[in-house]
C-alpha cells in the first residue's frame, strides 16, 4: 500500500492502522484496540479490554496492585516517618533528662560541699570551745592549786607559830646525872624531844 509522505523531508504523513514512526516502520503495541496507534507517538487510540494506559500495557489488575503498592509504600513510609519522629523526640527527651540530672548532680555536689565546709567550720569552732574550756579548766585547776598550795604554807607558818622551838633539841644538858639521851632533873626523868621543821 502507498504511503503519504512528505516531499521535503520524506516523513510519513499516514501510516497503516498497524504502523507509526517516521518511515511506518514501527509495529503500534499489540493491545491497542484494532492494532491502531497514532501515526506519530505511537499512543494507542484505544485499548482491548483488561489494558489501559497510552500504550495499553497496563492490566486493569496491575492498576490495582499498583494502588495496592502505592498504599502500602506511603503508610510504610508514614509508619516509618513517625518511628524516626517518636526516636528523635525520646533521644531528645533523654537528653534533656540526662541534662537535668546532671544539673542537679552538680547543685547536690555545691550543696554537700556547702555542707561539707559549714560542718567542718562548726567541727574548728567545737574545738576551740574545748581547747578554750580545757585552757580554762586548766586555769582553774592551777588557781586552786595555788590556793590550796596557800593555804597549806599558812597552815604549816600557823603549825610553825604553835611550836615552842624548832628544829632543837632539849635535854642534851645534865642536870644531876646523864643517862642515855634522857634528862634528869631531881629524881624525875625526860625523854629527850625532837620537834622537826615541815
Amino acid at each position: 500500500m502507498d504511503q503519504l509522505c512528505d516531499r521535503q523531508d520524506g516523513h510519513c504523513l499516514m501510516c497503516n492502522n498497524t504502523l507509526y514512526g517516521k518511515q511506518c516502520d514501527v509495529k503500534c503495541p499489540i493491545h491497542c484496540l484494532n492494532g491502531s496507534c497514532n501515526v506519530f507517538t505511537g499512543k494507542c487510540l484505544a485499548c482491548k479490554p483488561d489494558y489501559v494506559g497510552d500504550f495499553c500495557d497496563t492490566t486493569e489488575n496491575t492498576l490495582d496492585q499498583i494502588a495496592d503498592v502505592a498504599v502500602g509504600v506511603s503508610v510504610g513510609a508514614v509508619v516509618l516517618t513517625s518511628l524516626v519522629i517518636g526516636a528523635a523526640v525520646a533521644v531528645y527527651k533523654r537528653r534533656v533528662k540526662k541534662e537535668k540530672v546532671e544539673s542537679k548532680v552538680a547543685r547536690n555536689d555545691v550543696a554537700k560541699s556547702q555542707n561539707v565546709e559549714h560542718y567542718n567550720k562548726m567541727q574548728d569552732d567545737n574545738y576551740q570551745d574545748v581547747f578554750s574550756v580545757q585552757d580554762q579548766y586548766e586555769t582553774i585547776s592551777s588557781v586552786e592549786g595555788l590556793q590550796m598550795e596557800a593555804k597549806q604554807s599558812q597552815f604549816e607558818m600557823v603549825s610553825f607559830d604553835n611550836q615552842i622551838y624548832s628544829n632543837e633539841t632539849y635535854g642534851n644538858e645534865t642536870y644531876g646525872n646523864e643517862t642515855n639521851g634522857n634528862e634528869t632533873y631531881g629524881n624525875e626523868t625526860y625523854q629527850n624531844v625532837r620537834i622537826k621543821r615541815m
